[in-house]
């Protein structure tokens, strides 16, 4: 199975959005299911960005990097 198949527990995503966000360092080793928490943790910070990452503007260099050896 990979990573982002299995959807944790919200209450733990939740707690661990919490912690971040008060500063506290979060470890995801001693959760169960630490990793797919890190994840979903991770997917919400992305969806949550006011700007996507991977804009039109950059798109050229984007397909540029694809044929880098």
């Amino acid at each position: 199975e990979g990573l982002f198949r299995l959807s944790p527990p919200a209450a733990a995503v939740t707690a661990a959005v919490q912690k971040f966000n008060s500063g506290v360092r979060v470890d995801f080793a001693a959760m169960p299911a630490g990793v797919d928490v890190a994840a979903s943790v991770l997917k919400l910070f992305l969806r949550q960005l006011p700007d996507s990452l991977l804009t039109g503007r950059c798109l050229p260099a984007f397909i540029a990097a694809i044929d880098l050896p």
